[in-house]
């Protein structure tokens, strides 16, 4: 069977898109008037579904004989989510496919099992578990080109499944694969991203968390998944891709992720310590109830550093790549702007770091390297070739 299938009808296409919009919609409104959402005004949810495709207890279709096996007696047994599901893909087995295509837009299905269902909302913030928060936040920021659209998600059968844009090109390490944005279109030992490519995709990092400096977000975690890379018009595209772990103001409330708020009082110590042009975050090495308690105060929205932190964050996890490093360190100009990063005492640090993280095939944690080095606190765009 193969992992992707493809949209039968129009109609049942709209079904789908303009249902999940409407719950958008409608999450944005009451967010702006300052009233209660609820679960089920996120979610479409049918705990009695026996068809969700993928499900531990399932109705099994090879326990009925041909004769009795028909639409009618699986429909009796479906939420309407499955329904619409069957309706608009070529989909009528228990495995659940991995994508499928609207219009030639390609949609990953990414399944979470057995979700316990989290939404506390008080006067200055909402607390939920990881699926319905990416619902959510999916709905704040769906006009924002750095974010991969979710066009629905649903619960049946106590497991949770969420259609989320599929980016063109893919995570990280898809751009080796790339050709279009290698120099001369083709990638042997040695070669690297073009110039151009390797800036843009850099300023759009720093514009992105520049921007979003003023809903205070906070990237808690970063991973091979949290970064994507579409195109539109032969321009790479960085989106983000993961949004569990993501944190924000909006409308006066704080949204952050349950993970990452255990309701316990914040020992406010001085996490950061300013320095004038730079910054420290004051974090003893190895110590996991501060790094815990760190993390659970940039969430708190408490730090004015957040944006400048993100930024870093995800800078090193792109120089952690080799061929986006080699690429950063080939060209003088990149390569000037990669050292005005950093103190001129760390920078030769920080490269060492990198090259040993390469060379050892480590999966980068960008925490202890930021705490280990002062930070500084502007971040200027690469100038344009």
């Amino acid at each position: 069977m193969s992992s992707e299938i493809s949209i039968k009808t129009i109609l049942s296409e709209k079904d789908i898109i303009e249902d999940f919009s409407k719950k958008q919609k409608n999450i944005c409104d009451k967010l702006n008037t300052k009233q209660l959402l609820t679960i089920e005004e996120i979610i479409s949810i049918d705990p009695t579904c026996r068809w969700k495709m993928g499900a531990d207890h399932c109705l099994d279709i090879n326990t009925y004989s041909e004769q009795n096996y028909n639409s009618f007696t699986i429909r009796n047994y479906q939420c309407k989510s499955c329904q619409i599901f069957n309706e608009i893909t070529d989909y009528n087995h228990l495995v659940l496919p991995q994508a499928f295509s609207i219009d030639g837009q390609k949609y990953q299905i990414e399944s979470y099992n057995h979700v316990n269902l989290v939404l506390n909302q008080d006067n200055n913030q909402i607390l939920s578990d990881r699926f319905t928060h990416q619902l959510l936040l999916g709905s704040l920021l769906k006009d924002n080109q750095h974010i991969s659209k979710i066009i629905h998600g649903f619960i049946c059968n106590y497991n949770g499944t969420l259609f989320r844009e599929k980016c063109k090109i893919g995570f990280i390490d898809s751009l080796i694969t790339y050709e279009k944005i290698l120099e001369n279109g083709k990638r042997i030992d040695g070669k690297v991203i073009k110039p151009s490519i390797i800036i843009d995709i850099l300023n759009q990092i720093i514009d992105f968390f520049q921007l979003m400096k003023d809903y205070n977000l906070v990237l808690g975690n970063i991973n091979n998944n949290t970064l994507c890379f579409s195109r539109s018009n032969n321009k790479v595209i960085v989106k983000i891709n993961d949004l569990k772990d993501i944190s924000l103001n909006i409308e006066g409330l704080r949204i952050i992720p349950k993970t990452f708020w255990d309701n316990r009082k914040i020992n406010y110590i001085l996490y950061e310590i300013d320095l004038g042009d730079s910054l420290k975050i004051n974090i003893e090495p190895g110590n996991f109830n501060q790094h815990r308690e760190y993390i659970n105060y940039r969430h708190s929205g408490s730090s004015e550093f957040n944006s400048v932190i993100n930024i870093y964050m995800v800078m090193l996890k792109l120089a952690s790549n080799r061929l986006i490093f080699k690429s950063i360190l080939d060209d003088p100009e990149i390569q000037q702007w990669w050292f005005s990063l950093w103190l001129p005492n760390v920078y030769p640090k920080i490269n060492a770091r990198l090259i040993e993280i390469q060379e050892n095939k480590e999966e980068i944690n960008v925490y202890p390297i930021l705490t280990k080095y002062q930070l500084k606190k502007k971040i200027q765009k690469i100038p344009q070739k």
